[in-house]
Parts: structure tokens; sequence; C-alpha cells
């Protein structure tokens, strides 16, 4: 992950031109530049612990810290909060932080393969983008999917439904007949069980997992029918259920998987090494394929959607109708 602040300016740098897709591509060398070296890998056998890199920006001043922490440690709550403390630490402020390390009594280790979920890819295929969805705009959308179904759709649950919306068409004719499945990060610490506070430190989250079906028409690309599969799906996410969700699933045969994840409602824009809080907190290029994260944007309660796909899906996503109309570019904050 990478924590960006600077003072120079909040805008992208110049020769990151906003598209007329509304999406802003990410350049690959930025991950190189600015990201600790080893740090963007996925596999958990050669990403160190914890990378660390500072980056100062001359003339014009400004700084940028690069932090990646393996997932062998712990997930983004724990990252999360591992940043909020260690801020607080370097201002010689009280730090309240007291992790708890203790999720292994109940949750105890299992011997199951890293690499099976997801693939990664040669980094030079994937195009990443980010995206913004304005809180207008997001309750244009939660609105236009309880209009359909009765049901109104959590904010997390609207925005992951229509990105596999546009997702599901961009794969296209390539996906007809095949299953496009979503699996979706849930933090367990807040749930009924086991009802943990946010200072348990560790992997404590859940996959959950929905399923549609590849075809142009298909009433999976209606909205109002992902939003529906989706809610079903993480309230199925019960006592008895928990401890298999959180093991790895294979990716079967003829299956298209998509990984969502929400990062929104961790402080990152609250982490203060002594210079003010963050300009910007965004995320690194990865090489892995049909990601997206969800980050709190930056003076809003709206969304930075940070889309990592192969370049002929990327084509026609950022193209897709339906995403135009509730998303813009970062560029215009």
């Amino acid at each position: 992950m990478l924590n960006a602040t600077t003072r120079a300016s909040n805008s992208p740098p110049p020769e990151l031109n906003v598209t007329s897709t509304r999406s802003w591509p990410i350049h690959r060398s930025t991950n190189s530049i600015l990201f600790p070296a080893g740090g963007s890998s996925f596999s958990s056998y050669d990403q160190p612990p914890l990378s660390v890199q500072f980056n100062k920006f001359t003339p014009g001043g400004g700084w940028a810290l690069g932090v990646s922490m393996s997932h062998k440690l712990a997930d983004g709550t724990s990252y999360a909060e591992f940043l909020k403390a260690w801020a607080d630490t370097a201002r010689v402020r009280g730090v309240h932080a007291r992790p708890k390390f203790e999720s292994a009594a109940l949750f105890p280790p299992r011997d199951v393969a890293p690499e099976i979920e997801f693939t990664p890819v040669v980094q030079s295929i994937i195009s990443p983008a980010c995206l913004l969805i304005h809180e207008r705009q997001l309750e244009k959308l939660r609105g236009a999917a309880y209009a359909l179904e009765r049901a109104r759709p959590t904010r997390v649950e609207a925005v992951i439904a229509l990105l596999w919306r546009c997702a599901m068409r961009a794969d296209g004719r390539e996906a007809r007949g095949r299953r496009l499945e979503a699996a979706v990060t849930v933090n367990l610490r807040p749930q009924p069980w086991p009802q943990l506070t946010k200072d348990y430190f560790g992997n404590i989250f859940a996959m959950v997992y929905a399923s549609g079906v590849g075809w142009e028409g298909a009433e999976e690309y209606e909205q109002g029918f992902l939003e529906g599969t989706l809610r079903e799906a993480i309230r199925g996410l019960n006592g008895e259920a928990r401890e298999e969700l959180r093991m790895t699933r294979a990716v079967a045969e003829g299956v298209e998987r998509y990984l969502f994840t929400s990062l929104s409602r961790f402080p990152f824009y609250e982490t203060d090494f002594g210079w003010g809080g963050p300009a910007w907190v965004a995320m690194p290029p990865y090489g892995m394929k049909n990601w997206f994260v969800l980050m709190k944007a930056r003076g809003s309660d709206g969304f930075e959607v940070w889309a990592f796909l192969t370049e002929a899906e990327m084509d026609g996503f950022a193209k897709d109708p339906e995403l135009l109309a509730f998303t813009s570019s970062p560029g215009s904050i």
C-alpha cells in the first residue's frame, strides 16, 4: 500500500492526464519509484514482513511514504492501526493502541497454500485506474437499486455491484456461459461472533463469495440483481460458516473471479507524522488482475475505486455507460 502525502499539489501529475473515460490511468513506473523494492509482491514466500520507503520531492517540497506489510502478519485493519500508532509515537503523543496477539486462539493457523486463490500475472498486462464516486452519485446509485428491488443496499454493496456488473460486461463475449464470481473481504471483528475490537492483531477476515453468469443480456447485468446477490452472501456469514469462509477457496475450472475489498473505514487520513494528514492515500499497481479496492475519497464521504484489470478488459470497463454515469476522475476534486 502506498501512503502518499505531498504539499505540492492535490491534483494528478501533468503527465497522467485524465482521459475521456473519466478514469485516471496510473503510471506503472510510480510503483518502482515510490514503493519499497520487493514490497509489492503478492507471494508470501518472498515478500518482507514490513517494507518502508521515504520519498522527498524537490523542488516544491512534500513527501510520500511507501509502506508494505505482508499479509502473513496482518490484514487491513491491523495495518491501519499500526500506521496510526506509529504516527502518534513519532509525534510523542500518548499511544493508546494496545495490540492483542490472541487471534490464533480463535482462528488456529491452517496449512493452506497462499497462492491458491488469486494467480498473479505479468505486471505489464495489468492496466490500473482510479475512479471517483462522489457522495451524491453514491446516493443516486443506491436509490436506483432500491427502486428496482425495494431493498436499499449499503454503500459498499451498491459500489461493488456496479463494478462487478461493468466488469462482467467488459468480459463480454469471452465470458459467455462462464460463471463470474465475486469474492468480497469482510472484517470479522465487528460481527456478532467473535465480536472483537480493532486491537486484535492479525488476519481476522473472511471471504464471501457470490456468483453470476457471463453472457450478454443476462439478468445479472441489470441493476438490482447483483446488489441482492451480494447482500444475501454477506448476510449469510453466520457463526457456523465463518471459520470455513476464512479458508481460501480454489478457483474452479471455467470460473472468472473478481476480488473486492473496502478500506474506506480505515483511518488512513488520520495518520499524522507531524506534517499534517495525508494529501492522498493510494494503492500501488500490483501484478494481479480482477482486483478492486474501495478507499475513502479525500475530503468527502464518497469513494475512490482502484481497479486492476487487463488492458483489454480495462478498455471496455472504463467506457461502460453505467460506470460513466456514476463516476468521475479524481483529478476533478
